[in-house]
C-alpha cells in the first residue's frame, strides 16, 4: 500500500528533544523515504499558504473507496470523517497541498540540508 507524507518545514526544523534526537528523526525520515511504496513531500516555506495549514490529518485509502476515512487532531480529540462528500473535500484539499509541496527529490535535498545544519 502506498505512503504519501506531507510535512511542513517548520515541523523538520523544529529540535524537540535536542539537536541529537533532530537529526535521528531526519535521518529516519530519509531512510524511511528510499522505500519504493513511500513519497515524503516537504511544503517549504515558499508555499506562504496553502489549503488545511495547521492541520494534522490522515486520510486512509481502504480498497474499495467508500471505506476511506479521514482522522483529523484537535485539542479535544481525534474526529473521523468517512461520507462521500467530506472525503470528495478531503482529496480536493490533499490535492492542492500536494502542489505546492516539493516533489520526492526536492524534498529529500531540503531534509539533507537542514539535517547538515545540526
Amino acid at each position: 500500500m502506498p505512503y504519501v507524507g506531507l510535512v511542513h518545514e517548520a515541523a523538520l526544523r523544529l529540535h524537540t528533544g535536542g539537536r541529537t534526537t533532530a537529526k535521528a528523526q531526519l535521518s529516519r525520515l530519509l531512510d524511511e523515504s528510499e522505500r519504493p511504496n513511500v513519497r515524503l513531500l516537504v511544503i517549504p516555506f515558499a508555499a506562504e499558504s496553502f489549503p488545511m495549514a495547521g492541520d494534522t490529518m490522515m486520510y486512509v485509502c481502504a480498497s474499495s473507496p467508500h471505506l476511506d476515512t479521514v482522522e483529523v487532531d484537535s485539542p479535544i480529540g481525534a474526529a473521523f470523517f468517512d461520507s462521500p462528500t467530506q472525503l470528495a473535500n478531503f482529496r480536493r484539499r490533499l490535492g492542492l497541498v500536494e502542489q505546492v509541496a516539493l516533489n520526492p527529490n526536492k524534498s529529500r535535498d531540503l531534509i539533507l540540508e537542514i539535517a547538515g545544519e545540526l
